[in-house]
């Protein structure tokens, strides 16, 4: 009884302890998680459901979304994640401004941001639904970026990325084996350790990338296309690179080892869908010049660069179709 009794006190102190310390440290989970909640503060977002699909709006989006253009405009929306939204900057310093300045030099041209942080492809597809029929843009500019081929399962208040990991029935990260279903779930809702711990230790889905990545070329990006010409527009697809390394080692390491983009490529080209590679576009270029970390964010003059390399296609895009 002794030994029994000790057991359990010393389970329940360490689990305590989990529990303070993950709480305390708030620690970065594995998988991608955007927090949601009645009242919006740092790191809290009023998440909604888009055609099926959780979406976000950052603070400044409406200035971003709607930049406040002369009627008879010819519009053009921007898809995509953090990078083309600008993280870490205001709306006047990112690629939207400077490519609607970059546009309006030769006529009248309403650039309208609807990037979000964290959006994977099946967001960006909800947010093309709801906006293109209402704004029925000229160009639509779609950001193809390696984390495209996720997917997000709404779980209480908060969306998690689960696309290429294992899940249960319900769309959850599975649980550690043995554990009840209902008590996983109980406990990943209500015990941060225990969320915390489901995240790093939930296995990867076996030929989850080739799945993902083929839901990207095969539903998502088809559906895409109809909807943009259902509405009299073109599409343009734009590669992301990572900036960690010299747009050149980019240009390859997309060639050899990033298979998605590959197959995006190749759909592009077989369905006649304008593309533009940055990295092959700025292989001369020192991305340490243009960056804001060494992930794939850029700075305002990078921001500037990304705009002049958009807007002559752009613009082509747009005349063809008027």
């Amino acid at each position: 009884m002794r030994i029994a009794g000790g057991t359990v006190l010393g389970l329940a102190l360490f689990a305590g302890t989990a529990e303070v310390a993950v709480r305390l440290l708030k620690p970065t989970p594995r998988l991608q998680v955007v927090h949601g909640g009645a009242t919006l503060e740092p790191g809290v977002h009023q998440i909604r459901v888009l055609h099926g699909e959780p979406v976000w709006d950052e603070a400044d989006s409406a200035a971003r979304q709607d930049p406040g253009c002369a009627p008879g405009a010819t519009d053009v929306v921007l898809l995509g994640s953090s990078i083309l939204w600008g993280t870490g900057y205001p709306h006047d310093e990112v690629v939207s401004h400077y490519l609607q300045a970059d546009l309006a030099a030769q006529g009248s041209w309403c650039v309208r941001n609807h990037a979000q942080p964290a959006f994977v492809g099946t967001n960006k597809l909800a947010v093309a639904e709801d906006v293109l029929p209402r704004v029925e843009p000229a160009v639509v500019v779609w950001e193809v970026w390696a984390n495209d081929a996720g997917d997000y399962t709404l779980i209480g208040d908060d969306a998690y990325n689960v696309g290429t990991v294992q899940t249960d029935a319900d769309g959850w990260p599975v649980a550690v084996p043995g554990v009840p279903t209902a008590l996983h779930h109980w406990l990943f809702q209500h015990s941060r350790a225990w969320n915390y711990l489901t995240l790093a230790a939930v296995p990867e889905a076996p030929g989850a990338y080739e799945a993902t990545w083929g839901r990207m070329r095969d539903t998502i990006l088809p559906r895409v296309l109809a909807l943009t010409e259902a509405h009299h527009g073109k599409l343009l697809l734009v590669f992301m690179p990572f900036l960690d390394k010299p747009f050149a080692a980019s240009v390859a390491f997309e060639r050899d080892r990033l298979r998605g983009y590959q197959w995006v490529h190749a759909w592009a080209e077989a369905h006649g869908v304008a593309t533009i590679d940055v990295a092959q576009a700025f292989v001369d270029r020192d991305p340490v010049a243009l960056r804001n970390d060494p992930c794939c964010h850029y700075n305002p003059a990078g921001h500037e660069a990304l705009a002049a390399l958009l807007a002559p296609t752009v613009r082509r895009l747009g005349e063809e179709g008027r």
